[in-house]
């Protein structure tokens, strides 16, 4: 299943910045970057504090070690997504 993470870094945000690049350099060390899962690469908004990436994963504890990981640091949300085109194939033609 693909998700869609989107998050804002919390204040202080210089500070909590620095911590995610703290946290991801851990996560890399530990074998649980999101490497080939990352289907579409972080980008960030550029007009406000926030970024965006999409993962894909079967495995519900690769969420929840990202989400664990970044708890204290980001406010974000994960969403469940899909190629619009399998929707399609729901509905009768």
């Amino acid at each position: 299943m693909k998700y869609l993470i989107t998050w804002r870094i919390k204040e202080p945000f210089e500070e909590n910045y620095k911590r995610t690049m703290e946290i991801e350099d851990e996560r890399v060390k530990k074998g649980e970057a999101w490497g080939d899962k990352m289907v579409f690469p972080i980008h960030t908004f550029m007009s406000e504090n926030k970024a965006f990436m999409i993962v894909e994963t079967d495995d519900p504890m690769d969420l929840a070690k990202w989400t664990t990981s970044y708890l204290t640091v980001l406010d974000y949300v994960v969403e469940p997504i899909t190629d619009f085109r399998e929707i399609q194939k729901l509905f009768p033609k």
